[in-house]
């Protein structure tokens, strides 16, 4: 909770937030909590699978002009109306930038934590264990292709420079100062993933206001719209309650060193005080 701007609500139409933020950032959970809210309607990226109509939902939202859309096009588009209750559309902005000046929320994890989950979520993913040794071909093979279509769509400069880095812990430095300085530029409200995981209950008050949105009791009760076990985009466990996270330990395979240069120059005070 780093910055005091407001998401103000029009008068007329349903609002578009975006959150905007990297891989492994707590994206899902976010989405999952304010899920609850009765005046959300979560756009896509909950789930494993999107729907078809959360599909086309996100293509229209990513090409919209504005920072809301009228009811009639919405039912338009899903095929039937959304809830009349309705006054947000809650997008994930990973993979696009808007057509519009985006208004909404930045959500940021320390960068060190980060990697070590991507390296263990890549692992799991490739149904092998978690073991240094084979970190450099799960990047590779993995994720160094999601990187570079995104940047390739997003910011090709950044993905002729990541092309010319031999190891994954100077492509993944490189490519977070680089987005991290971008959602840090746009002046919207900043979110740490670890005050929304350790200060939960006064993280959500403070996330409605930015958003524009009343404060709602059932966001602290998020996980029981889900079942038990239930799985989320990313992996996550829909149907868990949103518990403090485990500190981080350093990893003898990862140097702490370069990490703390990149939040020094990037001036993210809380993690620079972490390590």
């Amino acid at each position: 909770m780093s910055a005091t701007s407001r998401f103000t609500a029009a008068t007329a139409g349903v609002q578009t937030p975006s959150i905007s933020s990297m891989a492994r950032s707590g994206e899902t959970l976010f989405l999952r909590s304010f899920s609850a809210h009765p005046q959300v309607h979560v756009v896509h990226d909950l789930r494993p699978t999107n729907t078809a109509a959360e599909a086309r939902l996100f293509q229209l939202l990513r090409l919209w002009p504005a920072n809301q859309i009228d009811r009639a096009a919405l039912t338009a588009v899903l095929g039937s109306p959304v809830a009349p209750g309705a006054t947000h559309l809650l997008l994930k902005q990973g993979v696009f930038q808007p057509l519009h000046a985006w208004r909404g929320l930045v959500l940021l994890r320390n960068p060190y934590a980060m990697y070590l989950s991507l390296w263990r979520y890549d692992a799991q993913q490739a149904g092998e264990p978690d073991e240094p040794a084979r970190h450099d071909a799960h990047w590779r093979q993995r994720r160094l292709p999601r990187l570079l279509a995104w940047t390739d769509a997003m910011d090709p400069a950044l993905g002729a420079q990541l092309r010319q880095l031999d190891d994954p812990l100077s492509q993944f430095l490189l490519f977070y100062a680089v987005r991290a300085r971008q959602l840090l530029a746009s002046g919207q409200p900043v979110l740490l993933y670890e005050e929304f995981v350790n200060q939960h209950a006064a993280a959500l008050p403070w996330v409605c206001e930015q958003l524009g949105l009343p404060w709602h009791e059932a966001l602290l009760q998020a996980h029981r719209g889900f079942a038990p076990g239930q799985r989320g985009h990313g992996g996550i466990d829909l149907g868990a309650p949103v518990r403090p996270g485990q500190d981080w330990q350093p990893h003898p395979a990862v140097p702490l060193a370069p990490f703390l240069d990149l939040v020094q120059q990037l001036e993210i005070g809380p993690y620079a005080q972490s390590y």
